[in-house]
């Protein structure tokens, strides 16, 4: 009986631990169903469905950690539910897994891009490319993820070597139309998606070349191709926004109203939509509708960029300045430097507001932002000189002068900043130098020129005066920065 014992107690010491393979069984059945309600082949995943198949997968994977295909189905039931850092980590667990699944990468990749990670998608994409450079959808992302980048050199550069691995990709001719109109090139653009059009016609190919068209100044074109798309879409209220754009810029102004119109009607909590209308309104010269569509556009979405701008510019139209003032205190808190059209639009509302001291402010912030913009150096110049900070308006024209020598407006304002500290030579000077450079239709620097001399005769003839008769023109109001 000792015998027996003792080979019943060697055999529970030797025994395989079966609670393993209970575990592995239990999470493979939770896996399979999980993936099965992820899985979006067979129709459309409901909520309730793709919350289970997460519980699911996260108790499996919690289990065995090492399936990647369980990582991955994973990642895809978090992004359908919006939840794109936890569908990173799920990819990147994936791929780190198996990091010779070229597929895996890209769908990572491509979630980084969503999520406006771009330098961790491009991290990845050079993992790819180390594991096989023929691999040529890595290209057509690569392509986008550049532009977002504004490594637009570089970006063109791939689309050529992604044509040594594949001839024709529809998806990196739109990739790169995508880059060219971003580069503000909208006919070279224009011409790869017509051949597009013709070779592998697509819903965004078409998209992209009436915005090609837009881009163009061809605005008649532009909207006969977003009526096509709304023979497709005829309740998509984005296409009737760029529908009336295009209207307006036609000048056919009533089609226009109409087209933004119907994109309310279509979507009432479309923010866009309303504030979309209030542009138009506020173009038609009607402040008062102009003003009520852009507050519903705030209402429907508060986060919308340029609201607040659009809300202050309806509100001084309509001649209400504490509202304009209010949204203006608002946009001041809220917005990026790295919006500096949105920066010298603010300062421009700021100033017609008549809060100066904060619209220079702003200008500082501007010419931080884009140090190389003529236009950013000239308004704060401009600005300094009317609050009669003449040495930091000279200062600020003189950058300007460095990067446009011949800039006219530049040169006219200098003129009278230093008529206006009795420096006639120097006055004279820039006013000869703004008449040259002027074009023949703008008689202002000649007339200042003439007053100018005037005033140097005068004060050479009469030496009782101190100071000379000096010109009664302003310095130039704040402007946008030239075309």
């Amino acid at each position: 009986m000792s015998r027996w014992q003792d080979n019943d107690d060697r055999a529970g010491d030797d025994a395989p631990d079966y609670s393993g393979l209970t575990d592995w069984s239990r999470a493979e059945g939770d896996a399979r169903l999980g993936m099965e309600l992820a899985d979006c082949s067979h129709g459309p995943r409901t909520r309730p469905d793709l919350l289970r198949a997460v519980a699911l997968l996260r108790a499996a994977i919690e289990l065995v950690p090492t399936d990647a295909a369980w990582h991955v189905a994973l990642a895809s039931a978090l992004e359908a539910l919006g939840e794109t850092p936890a569908a990173v980590d799920a990819y990147r667990a994936a791929f780190d897994l198996d990091t010779a699944d070229l597929h895996t990468g890209l769908a990572l990749a491509h979630t980084l891009h969503r999520s406006s990670r771009h330098r961790e998608a491009l991290a990845v994409l050079a993992q790819l490319h180390d594991t096989d450079p023929t691999f040529e959808p890595a290209y057509c992302l690569k392509i986008a993820v550049l532009t977002e980048l504004q490594r637009f050199p570089l970006a063109e550069e791939t689309y050529y070597l992604a044509r040594l691995h594949e001839d024709d990709c529809p998806r990196c001719d739109l990739a790169m139309a995508r880059a060219l109109l971003v580069q503000n090139q909208p006919h070279r653009a224009r011409s790869l998606l017509s051949r597009l059009a013709e070779t592998a016609p697509s819903d965004d190919a078409e998209l992209l070349l009436a915005q090609a068209c837009l881009a163009c100044g061809d605005f008649d074109l532009a909207a006969n191709h977003f009526l096509s798309r709304l023979h497709d879409e005829p309740d998509n209220p984005h296409l009737w926004i760029h529908l009336g754009t295009a209207q307006q810029l036609a000048s056919r102004h009533h089609d226009a109203g109409a087209s933004f119109q119907r994109a309310v009607e279509l979507d009432p909590d479309l923010a866009p939509a309303h504030a979309a209308l209030a542009r138009f309104l506020l173009c038609r010269n009607q402040a008062a509708p102009a003003l009520a569509a852009a507050s519903d556009a705030l209402r429907a979405d508060p986060t919308l960029a340029g609201l607040h701008l659009l809300i202050a510019r309806a509100a001084l139209d309509a001649r209400i300045p504490a509202v304009a003032r209010h949204h203006l205190r608002r946009e001041l808190q809220v917005l990026s430097d790295a919006d500096p059209a949105a920066l010298l639009e603010l300062a421009l509302l700021l100033d017609r507001a008549r809060r100066p001291t904060l619209a220079l402010r702003v200008l500082r912030r501007l010419v931080d932002a884009a140090p190389q913009s003529v236009g950013a150096w000239q308004n704060l110049a401009v600005l300094c000189f009317r609050l009669r900070r003449f040495d930091d308006g000279l200062a600020a024209s003189y950058t300007a002068l460095r990067l446009h020598p011949h800039h006219p407006d530049v040169l006219h304002n200098l003129a009278l900043a230093h008529a206006r500290r009795s420096d006639l030579p120097a006055a004279t000077g820039y006013a000869r130098l703004a008449t040259a450079a002027a074009p023949p239709t703008d008689p202002e620097p000649r007339r200042l020129l003439t007053r100018l001399r005037l005033a140097g005769l005068k004060s050479r003839l009469s030496q009782l005066i101190q100071k000379p008769s000096l010109p009664t023109s302003d310095i130039s109001s704040i402007s946008p920065p030239p075309t």
